[in-house]
């Protein structure tokens, strides 16, 4: 019997896990813990129908095509711009400034204490001392700086704003619109 004539569910395939791993392995800064991943995208899309043409690939060539397919869309919701993304911000300024120190101080100093004779104008040395000190002081220091206007309206709208631009979210879905059919 063709595996084209029976219709085989996410939970019929063996590999699925290993899709996951191998996307692990691909898109390392991007992907979070692929075991979890796989759990989440068991319960919601186990009954799911695979397509035909995914069957016989390896969970490396499903990774990869992912990753070609979906890899910079990853790349740009893991980055900064959504880590510690604040629903309430109306406005948010945020500055990094960097300010690069450079100081060179050198002292020279030489204290000599002298006497004279009480019948005469000439001065002797008596005792003191002679140091040299240089300071180098180098170093960068960088701050970032936030403003944040937030208010009770932009939490409520930015609400769909965390569903549209959620990396797990997006990843599982991505996955389920490759390996398994639209016929829902």
């Amino acid at each position: 019997m063709s595996v084209y004539n029976e219709l085989v569910t996410v939970n019929d395939l063996n590999n699925v896990s290993q899709i996951f791993t191998e996307l692990k392995k691909l898109n390392v800064n991007a992907m979070l813990d692929s075991e979890k991943l796989h759990n989440l995208f068991m319960v919601r899309y186990g009954d799911r129908n695979v397509n035909p043409s995914i069957i016989n690939l390896t969970p490396f060539q499903i990774a990869d095509l992912l990753t070609f397919e979906y890899g910079t869309k990853w790349e740009i919701l893991s980055t900064e711009i959504w880590v510690g993304f604040n629903l309430g911000a109306k406005q948010v300024n945020k500055k990094t400034e960097t300010i690069t120190k450079t100081e060179n101080r050198e002292v020279l100093k030489d204290d000599i204490n002298k006497v004279s004779a009480y019948d005469t104008n000439d001065l002797l040395a008596n005792d003191g001392s002679t140091s040299n000190t240089t300071d180098g002081l180098t170093g960068s220091e960088s701050r970032v700086i936030t403003d944040e206007i937030i208010d009770m309206e932009t939490v409520y709208n930015n609400l769909a704003n965390t569903q549209k631009n959620s990396i797990i979210e997006s990843v599982l879905n991505d996955v389920k619109n490759l390996i398994t059919l639209s016929i829902y």
